[in-house]
Formats: C-alpha cells, sequence, structure tokens
C-alpha cells in the first residue's frame, strides 16, 4: 500500500556531522512494506544541470547522515494519518532516499513546532 504525501517541491535538510545540505525532492511518498513503514524522498536525477552536484551529496551521505528534517503541514499531516491507519502493522520506520540509486536508513521520527518533522537516522 502506497500513498503519496506530495508532489511537488520540498525542501529537506540533511545533516551529518560535517555537513548540512539542503535538497529539494520531489516527490514524498510513504508506503507499508512487510512490517516496515517506508518514508520515501525522491529527488529528480533527470535534471542534468544539478544531477553531478545530487551524485555528490548522496556519495557524502552515505554511512553518515544522521537526520533529515522538512517543514510542510501536509506531508506531516499524511504521514501522521498513514501512521495511525497502519499502526499495528508495522515494527520499524526506514527513510528512503530515491535520487538514482536508493539509499536506506532506520528512522525514528519527532515532532517539530506545528508543521515539521526531524527524522533521527542510522544506516539500514
Amino acid at each position: 500500500m502506497v500513498r503519496q504525501l506530495q508532489r511537488g517541491s520540498v525542501s529537506v535538510e540533511m545533516c551529518s556531522q560535517s555537513s548540512v545540505d539542503c535538497v529539494n525532492a520531489v516527490q514524498v511518498d510513504v508506503e507499508l512494506k512487510g512490517r516496515a513503514l517506508i518514508f520515501r524522498l525522491i529527488f529528480d536525477d533527470d535534471d542534468t544541470a544539478h544531477k553531478d552536484d545530487l551524485h555528490s551529496l548522496v556519495d557524502g551521505w552515505v554511512g553518515c547522515l544522521e537526520t533529515l528534517s522538512l517543514l510542510d503541514r501536509q506531508i506531516r499531516v499524511g504521514l501522521e494519518e498513514f501512521m495511525d491507519y497502519c499502526s499495528e502493522k508495522f515494527d520499524d520506520i526506514i527513510v528512503e532516499l530515491s535520487c538514482g540509486r536508493i539509499l536506506s536508513f532506520s528512522a525514528y521520527i519527532e515532532p517539530v513546532n506545528d508543521d515539521g518533522l526531524l527524522f533521527e537516522l542510522t544506516p539500514a
């Protein structure tokens, strides 16, 4: 069961020990797959002007990305509704970053203010 939470640009802040990067995702989905809730951010890999920059960032995220955050009420409400509906059906939360390849992280989610989400990440 896949639910699209956002289609269109949303700014995502990615943090590691050494850097903070802001990248625009073009789509955000949530999916129940087995006993895992998958929160998927899809980045535009087709934009040749930024493709090399995006791939450079992704290479830097492997194994060292610690948190990601976003401020978007529609995504937060949609994710909360999906989690409430599926609460008995998942044991794990996985964040997938899709940008030419897929990076996966185990995650813990914290609400931030009224509209935001903070994902604490560990490599999956």
